[in-house]
């Protein structure tokens, strides 16, 4: 029996199969997918956006309609994702002093690139202005007009009101205070910001309703129940963090949220299997065209294979790969290499497995990704010469004289590793954005937090869930024997409140969540605020005896492998200072972190141009209950 997360009742989930890029598709030729260039914020011209309801005649029109919700609006958050979220969160390095994105926000300059708030703001005010449009219009224009019955309606509000509630949690863990739209169509120019809590409580309110009204996905790629629970599960601890370091207003609890919050991850754990969910048994096999929407991945934005049409295709995996060989010449990454506390991190407590899956260790070979090009003299840059001899079509083997590791998460490959998916500019690739393995970690934090305040805890439910997650990790040690009591691999006995923080780290390195948390431990208490601005301030590895929680933001360093090939299975050791340069900040100008932008980056200027009201304080928002 699955249990109800408020009073609504639970509607049965349907059975059309279409995927998402089908019913994108029907959404062009309906002509509706027009309306998701409308809203870029909260300036719009509201005559403009009369929703065009007397083009929805069947039931798979209105299905449509919430289709494009997977992909074209989120398409400006998606480029800057991993900006936002990892390089803020120092587990990305730009080898370079010189400007850019990664920079910015790596050193909370983020007023030095207003393009990494202003699109991501827009971009998630472009999601909540067409869930909107689904839950205000589309739907009840269905149901009065007989184009579907209300159960029907209510599983599509459902899919709705939880990517709403996506987008509300990130603009509420990026900026703290939001405006809340209702209704895209009626909402003021001038509107004042929303307190931080009523934004993750509107958000809980819309994913609560998914939760009841959704159950299996009705189509590939669709989200359903099981991820409603997870997201749920994301938001109580979050609230949950907020009120106990005592910010909330309401009556509910710190330990009412926690509470919560291990129900709805433990229904979610108990509930996907038979929803068709699980773990993937190979952490890599996540991370590949051929495994798109694979049964661990919950909610992932929906790229339309092989388009170039912007806001359809996924052009950032490319743009992250360290050569141009592995890619077919589509991108690369530059300067772009995995930040040095994540490389220390991974090689204390990563897993072989996850950690081959994040980034590209020097003497490993990946038999799925390809040399895609010929090495011919005028594409030198595409290889590494002087230490391969490259054939096209040879599997990857990563030459082992890097220095600084380059990022191997949203490197799918080009044509020939993707199955010929892959084409310049969209790498075909289906961004997760929700994975079960969240459920897992949720459930570790609530109930540590229930137990110990996050404290040292052995108990053996609090293990539970992030020992799951740390064994699927460490699948190749498991493997070779090596892996166990009094081995030098095994579960965790005790963890608290940073061990989490590190293997979530580890877990969602580059999927763009590692600020949020950072941001949501440092809600839990004044000391807990001030650690986890030492810790942004390279201050914490001078306060704490444990290397792998300490942070060297934006230092550089040199990674050292074992020539022996035969034991490419064990990760290497990374040092701050042995040549030249290392050892020093690639980019200067950082500015402190303190608690103003650690639980908001600024407004984009343009929008506190049109609506001077934002930087005014925020105004509760009227539940109406």
């Amino acid at each position: 029996m699955k249990h109800n997360i408020s009073n609504s009742g639970i509607s049965r989930g349907l059975t059309a199969k279409r995927s998402v890029s089908e019913a994108v598709c029907q959404m062009l030729c309906i002509g509706l997918i027009a309306l998701g260039a409308i809203s870029c914020s909260l300036n719009t011209d509201n005559e403009k956006m009369a929703p065009a309801t007397q083009r929805l005649e069947k039931y798979s029109d209105l299905q449509a309609t919430s289709a494009n919700l997977y992909l074209e609006p989120w398409y400006e958050f998606h480029k800057r994702m991993l900006i936002l979220g990892d390089a803020r969160a120092n587990n990305l390095l730009q080898n370079t002093t010189d400007y850019n994105e990664y920079n910015a926000q790596g050193t909370f300059n983020e007023a030095m690139a207003l393009q990494t708030i202003q699109r991501p703001w827009a971009s998630l005010y472009n999601v909540i202005t067409q869930a909107d449009y689904v839950i205000e219009y589309y739907a009840p224009y269905c149901i009065e007009n007989n184009v579907c019955t209300q159960e029907q309606a209510e599983v599509v509000i459902g899919e709705a009101r939880m990517i709403r509630a996506m987008a509300y949690y990130y603009l509420a863990i990026y900026w703290h205070n939001v405006p809340i739209v209702d209704n895209p169509a009626t909402v003021s120019a001038q509107a004042y910001s929303n307190r931080f809590e009523d934004v993750l409580l509107y958000a809980i309110r819309d994913a609560e309703y998914a939760a009841n009204h959704m159950q299996q996905p009705y189509a590939v790629g669709r989200v359903a129940r099981v991820p409603a629970l997870t997201l749920l599960s994301r938001l109580y601890i979050t609230i949950g963090a907020y009120a106990h370091g005592g910010h909330t207003t309401g009556a509910t609890t710190a330990a009412q949220f926690y509470a919560k919050a291990d129900s709805v991850a433990t229904l979610a754990i108990a509930e996907a299997e038979g929803d068709g969910y699980g773990l993937m048994e190979d952490y890599e096999q996540i991370f590949r065209v051929q495994n798109n929407n694979c049964r661990e991945v919950l909610f992932a934005l929906q790229f339309v294979s092989q388009s170039m049409t912007r806001g359809l295709a996924n052009d950032i995996g490319a743009n992250m790969s360290y050569r141009y060989c592995i890619v077919n010449r589509y991108g690369k990454a530059w300067n772009t290499r995995a930040g040095y506390d994540f490389v220390n991190l991974s090689s204390m407590r990563g897993g072989m497995s996850r950690t081959r899956g994040n980034i590209f260790l020097p003497g490993t070979t990946y038999d799925y990704l390809y040399h895609e090009m010929e090495n011919t003299a005028d594409k030198i840059d595409c290889c590494d010469e002087d230490e391969h001899n490259h054939t096209k079509g040879k599997t990857w083997t990563v030459e082992r004289k890097l220095d600084m590791l380059p990022v191997k998460k949203q490197v799918v490959g080009g044509p020939i590793a993707t199955g010929g998916v892959a084409t310049n500019g969209n790498s075909g690739f289906c961004t997760p954005m929700l994975r079960l393995a969240e459920a897992y970690l949720n459930q570790s934090e609530a109930r540590l937090m229930l137990k110990t305040d996050g404290a040292d805890c052995t108990d053996a439910e609090v293990l539970s869930g992030i020992n799951t997650i740390r064994r699927r990790a460490y699948k190749m040690e498991r493997e070779r024997g090596e892996y166990g009591p009094g081995l030098t691999f095994h579960d965790y006995t005790t963890i608290n409140l940073d061990s989490l923080l590190q293997e979530r780290r580890l877990e969602f390195f580059c999927e763009g969540t590692s600020w949020g948390d950072i941001v949501r431990m440092s809600f839990i208490s004044d000391a807990q605020l001030k650690r986890m601005i030492d810790y942004n301030n390279n201050r914490l590895v001078d306060l704490t005896s444990d290397p792998a929680v300490g942070c060297n933001r934006q230092y550089k360093y040199q990674y050292t492998r074992p020539a022996d090939a035969d034991i490419d299975h064990r990760v290497g050791t990374v040092a701050t200072s042995n040549i030249g340069s290392v050892g020093s900040p690639c980019y200067r100008a950082s500015r402190e972190c303190t608690k103003d932008n650690l639980w908001a980056m600024i407004y984009p200027p343009t929008e506190i141009s049109y609506n001077p009201n934002l930087k005014k304080d925020p105004v509760p928002y009227d539940f109406g209950e």
